[in-house]
């Protein structure tokens, strides 16, 4: 049976060469950043205790409550840490900038 692909879906597999359909990837920040503006992600990283962390994530708008929806204004500031909405959490979570790599789940 062929399975439908979503344009996102392709794109994060020929342009990020990510395999999303295949076991754990290691990905920047940068990276984790592409595929959360397109799509909700299962990923870990390592806390500056020690720790790893799983989360279920994005960046996309869809699937924020709009009252958790960042305003436009704080949408220009620049922040450290690698900010996401965690799904499972219902609530905005970061990533320290100390972590460089993250897993792909």
């Amino acid at each position: 049976m062929l399975k439908n692909f979503y344009l996102s879906e392709i794109f994060i597999i020929f342009v990020l060469g990510i395999n999303i359909y295949s076991a754990m990837k290691t990905v920047t920040i940068g990276e984790l950043h592409e595929i959360l503006q397109m799509e909700k992600a299962y990923f870990e990283y390592k806390k500056k205790d020690g720790t790893m962390r799983q989360a279920y994530g994005t960046l996309q708008f869809t699937y924020i409550p709009e009252n958790m929806q960042p305003k436009e204004s704080e949408m220009k500031k620049e922040y450290a840490n690698f900010r996401y909405f965690d799904l499972d959490k219902n609530a905005w979570r970061s990533i320290g900038s100390d972590v460089a790599e993250v897993t792909i789940l």
